[in-house]
């Protein structure tokens, strides 16, 4: 949860604004950082869809806690005790 400050940010923004402002711009500065690290070409619609992201890892993390059913390429399993994955019938 501490390498996704963007929920909190935006909770936060509710007494203080400018926390949102900072966070998004150090979230920008990191994600510029890592594409050229990486050689990468950077578009403004990756830097556009930086805080979407953020949020779907939040959505990501969370999901476990509450369904312990899992997709991966059209297999549908589910999660039993001792991690033990058990098919869902189709």
């Amino acid at each position: 949860m501490l390498t996704n400050p963007l929920p909190f940010a935006i909770l936060a923004a509710f007494a203080a604004p400018q926390l949102l402002l900072g966070v998004l711009i150090v979230r920008y500065l990191q994600f510029i950082a890592l594409n050229r690290s990486t050689l990468a070409h950077l578009t403004w619609k990756q830097l556009a869809a930086v805080p979407l992201l953020d949020l779907i890892m939040l959505y990501t993390w969370f999901v476990p806690f509450f369904s312990n059913e899992i997709t991966w390429r059209g297999y549908r399993a589910r999660i039993g005790r001792d991690t033990e994955m058990i098919q869902i019938a189709a």
